[in-house]
């Protein structure tokens, strides 16, 4: 099967996405590849890092203000299974 990307979303959601940190070339490159596609897509997106595989309770946190903050999808890169 072959993926085609959408040109563009129906409507400009607000997205939000959580990764536990930026500080390797792995979640940099996850972050490249999102915000580009929400900006092609025409999406709000929303990123917010934890600071690391310890700040589970901080990641938590910032996933609970996204909702309240409004948006309308959270894409999570989960410090912990657990969690």
């Amino acid at each position: 099967m072959s993926y085609s990307p959408l040109e563009k979303a129906e409507k400009p959601w607000n997205i939000c996405v959580s990764f536990p940190h930026m500080k390797d070339a792995y979640w940099l490159g996850v972050d490249y590849g999102v915000a580009e596609q929400a900006k092609d897509l025409g999406v709000k997106m929303n990123l917010v890092e934890a600071g690391g595989y310890t700040e589970l309770n901080k990641q938590i946190s910032q996933i609970e203000d996204c909702v309240s903050g409004g948006a309308q999808a959270v894409v999570i890169g989960a410090i912990s299974f657990d969690g």
